[in-house]
This record gives C-alpha cells, sequence and structure tokens, in this order.
C-alpha cells in the first residue's frame, strides 16, 4: 500500500503543471516619429553648450480645458517632445552637464515620468512610466513625476547648481488652464522653482536655452527630414486632391474637409494649423479661416493649408481658379506671384539673410504691378502685398531658426498680391488674392523644392483640374453642388 502511495505521489509530480498565461503590457504608443537614437543625440547637443553647474529644465505643455469634461487635443511642447520623443503631459527633463546623483546612479539626464496607475490609464490611456520610458525613450534615468521637489530640491540645497529653464507656458500657474490630472503637479513645480529663485536670490537664465534650441532646430538632421518631408508630402498630395476637386457651387469647408481627409488618410493626426480656404473676396484676406461662403463661377480659391506628421509641420500655399480656367488677369497676377517666387527661389544661396528674399520677392511684384497700371507710385507696391516671404518651418509652422541660410535649414518662400475693391483699381481687378507656398531645402548647390507635388505653373494647374478629385465622388457631398 505504501508503495502504491510512492508510485502515485511520484506520477502527480510528473504530470506538467500549465503556466498561467502572461498579461500582455500593451504599447504607449504604435508609431515613432523621432527615435531614442535622435533624440539623445539632440540632448548630448544641448549638454555640450550649457555650463558645467546648470540644471537645464524642460516642462511638457499642461492640457489645455475646453469646456466642462472636455480637453483640447494634446500638444506636447516642441523643444521637450524634440528632446525626448515624449509625447506625454506631465513629463519634465533636467539636464545636468556635471552629472547627479540619484538613487545612487550619476547621470546627465533624468525624465520625470508620469507614474503608471490602472485606473488612470484606463480612463485616458496608457502611459511609459519609469521603467519604459528608460527602454523606449532610451533616457539614462526616468523616476516618477511625484518625487520633483525632492530630487531637485537637493541638488539645489548642494549650491552647485544654477537652474536654466524656457520660459513657462501661459497659464501653468492659475485657474485658467485646470488639469484634472498633472495640473497640480505642474503648479507646484514652477511654484517650487519660484520660491527656489526668491528665497535663494537665484537668478534664472531664460536666454540660454532658447538661444541654444533656436540653433538646433534651425539646422534640420536626416532624421528630421525623413519625417518632415513625409509632411509635406501628405500636404502637397491634399492641395492637389482638393484642386481636382473643387467646383463652383461647392462650399469652402467641402474642400478644408478634402484636405484633412487626405491628412488622416496617410497617418497625419493634426492640420499644422487653422486651414485658409478662402474664395473671391476671402482671397485677399491673409489669415482667413471661417471656411464658411459658397464657392462661385470665376472665383480664384486660395487654400494655405498643411498637415502636421509626427510633430513636424509643412506650409504650403496654392490658389486656383474655381472653375478650372484662369481669367486673363488671374492669369497675369498669378504668373506675376510665381516669378516674385523664382527669383526669390534663385537667390536663396547658403550665408545670405534669409529676408533678403522678401526683397527679392518685392522688387520683381513692384515692377511688375507698375507695368500691369496697377501702381502709378512704386513705393506703394505694399499696399498690394503685406507680408515677408521666408520663414523656416519644422516643429512649428513658423519654426525657430537663424536668418543667415546654412544648409540643411527648411524654410517658406510665399509671395503673395492682394488686391481689394478700390476706386484706385479697375474692377476687372477686384477680389483677386494670389499666394504660392512652397517649402524649400538649403543644400550647398542651392534650394530644394520639396512641395512640387501640389501643381505650380498655370498650364499645370488647369490640367490637374480636368481630372476629378476625391471630393467629386457621388454623393461624396452633402450639399453644394
Amino acid at each position: 500500500m505504501k508503495r502504491l502511495f510512492f508510485l502515485l505521489l511520484a506520477l502527480l509530480v510528473s504530470i506538467p503543471v500549465f503556466a498561467q498565461p502572461t498579461i500582455p503590457d500593451y504599447p504607449a504608443r504604435y508609431d515613432v516619429g523621432l527615435s531614442a537614437a535622435f533624440t539623445k543625440n539632440r540632448r548630448e547637443a544641448v549638454i555640450a553648450k550649457l555650463p558645467p553647474d546648470a540644471l537645464a529644465l524642460f516642462l511638457n505643455n499642461p492640457l489645455r480645458n475646453r469646456s466642462n469634461d472636455t480637453d483640447f487635443e494634446y500638444q506636447p511642447d516642441r523643444n521637450t517632445y524634440y528632446l525626448t520623443g515624449s509625447h506625454e503631459e506631465g513629463t519634465f527633463l533636467l539636464l545636468a552637464p556635471a552629472g547627479v546623483e540619484v538613487d545612487g546612479k550619476t547621470v546627465k539626464e533624468i525624465l520625470f515620468v508620469p507614474p503608471r496607475n490602472p485606473q488612470t490609464e484606463t480612463w485616458n490611456g496608457r502611459l511609459f512610466g519609469a521603467d519604459r520610458a528608460i527602454k523606449e525613450l532610451g533616457v539614462a534615468l526616468a523616476i516618477d513625476n511625484t518625487r520633483f521637489e525632492e530630487v531637485v530640491g537637493k541638488l539645489l540645497d548642494s549650491n552647485k547648481f544654477k537652474i536654466y529653464h524656457m520660459p513657462f507656458q501661459d497659464g501653468l500657474e492659475g485657474a485658467d488652464a485646470p488639469n484634472p490630472r498633472w495640473m497640480p503637479i505642474i503648479t507646484k513645480t514652477i511654484g517650487y522653482l519660484k520660491t527656489q529663485f526668491t528665497e535663494r536670490k537665484l537668478a534664472p537664465n531664460r536666454d540660454l536655452l532658447p538661444q541654444i534650441l533656436r540653433e538646433l532646430r534651425g539646422v534640420k538632421q536626416p532624421e528630421e527630414m525623413r519625417v518632415l518631408q513625409k509632411a509635406i508630402d501628405i500636404s502637397a498630395t491634399a492641395h492637389l486632391e482638393a484642386m481636382q476637386s473643387a467646383e463652383p457651387g461647392m462650399f469652402e469647408y467641402q474642400l478644408e474637409a478634402v484636405l484633412e481627409y487626405v491628412y488622416q488618410l496617410n497617418g497625419a493626426a493634426f492640420p499644422g494649423y487653422p486651414s485658409i480656404v478662402g474664395s473671391g473676396e476671402n482671397t485677399t484676406i491673409l489669415h482667413y479661416n471661417t471656411n464658411r461662403r459658397q464657392i462661385k463661377d470665376g472665383d480664384m480659391v486660395l487654400i494655405d493649408a498643411a498637415a502636421e506628421y509626427m510633430g513636424y509641420t509643412a506650409d504650403i500655399t496654392r490658389t486656383f481658379p474655381a472653375n478650372g480656367k484662369f481669367t486673363p488677369e488671374q492669369k497675369a497676377i498669378y504668373e506675376l506671384c510665381l516669378k516674385a517666387q523664382n527669383a526669390a527661389a534663385d537667390a536663396g544661396k547658403i550665408g545670405t539673410p534669409l529676408n533678403q528674399l522678401s526683397i527679392v520677392a518685392h522688387n520683381v511684384i513692384a515692377d511688375g504691378l507698375m507695368e500691369m497700371g496697377l501702381l502709378k507710385e512704386r513705393s506703394k507696391f505694399r499696399n498690394f502685398t503685406l507680408h515677408g516671404v521666408a520663414h523656416h518651418i519644422g516643429l512649428d509652422v513658423h519654426d525657430w531658426g537663424g536668418n543667415k541660410i546654412e544648409e540643411g535649414m527648411v524654410f517658406t518662400i510665399e509671395p503673395g498680391i492682394y488686391i481689394k475693391p478700390s476706386e484706385e483699381v479697375d474692377p476687372k481687378w477686384w477680389n483677386i488674392g494670389v499666394r504660392i507656398e512652397d517649402d524649400y531645402l538649403a543644400t550647398k548647390d542651392g534650394l530644394k523644392l520639396l512641395s512640387g507635388i501640389a501643381p505650380r505653373s498655370v498650364s499645370d494647374i488647369e490640367a490637374a483640374m480636368r481630372k476629378k478629385g476625391i471630393g467629386n465622388l457621388p454623393n461624396g457631398r452633402l450639399s453644394g453642388k
């Protein structure tokens, strides 16, 4: 009997025990804009430009309340995103060139992140958490953001460091933009720092970090160009589709819908800025974005719109006739504007001041308007063209960068001519507003056009508009022709 007992026991022990299934840890993000290697390189570039006693602080933006329990879609602080790749609110980055000791580890960078919490993540989405932030974002050390005062307070107590920080976002300290999640921590953080500045009579340097980031962001790295070119390609494709979809009888907002459909279809989460879709008299309003007017036969349509892809924004403008055929007057103004753009692009050499491109374009426009008889005094050409023609693009639609053109800079050239009704102007020219805007990369061989997918010449525009776009599909519109 005893022998049988031990035999049964041995048999039970030999039966395999089936393991419990591993609970998956689903990702905090499904696609990556800036790689961990890129952001690590950018942090190292900042550290190399800081004094040894610096503690450089970067805060991600707070979530902004729209109304009641609805928030605006979240956008991270551009510099924090540039240096970390993190899209999470409540994230702080601290850089220390001399190294600091935290939890027995000496590091030059600390990322403070929101702590993981199952209940919070069920409602608002998964977070990196400290362990995953180290692994996926490639930072030397990540810890919970609730420890900010503890860690920074200890560093300041040592009297070895000075705080450097970017200007704080408006509304971070008051109740104007309450945040149910991380606003209290952000407010506490800023309040704590200001107390330290006052009590210790520290003078936080607010100029050095913007200067460093302006230099770095002004010249695009190859990985940035990959993302930015994708944003430009998506945007230019959207312009082509809107151009081909346009018809008299449509509403401006329907062309806006075509643009944003193409953005989303190709993976761009947001417009880079409010879409400008102006027709008729609205083409002469520079930042018109009401987009509610019905487009009429004979109108010009001006679209200034672009997609944001993985944090990077293009900036493209196209102007075309609603019915697909330029009138003689529309063609004359359009071709003058294009001539000005091409002249400015030809002048865009390495070492040339960016504002020189405006001078070149404006000279072409002034000469052309004089020849057409629209100007009696050349000095008054600014009545018809109201803005400069070049600005950097990248993480912002008007991105940071220097005035002297360097290899690797990306910027727009956007001359415009706007003719409002006036007693001094023949009515045949009234309400012709034209802006042509393209994105260019500065190379040692001159400027490279990046946004050529969208037609630019009169003949190419008219040829493109003879084809149908996605907005012309049967039952594709809710109203209009």
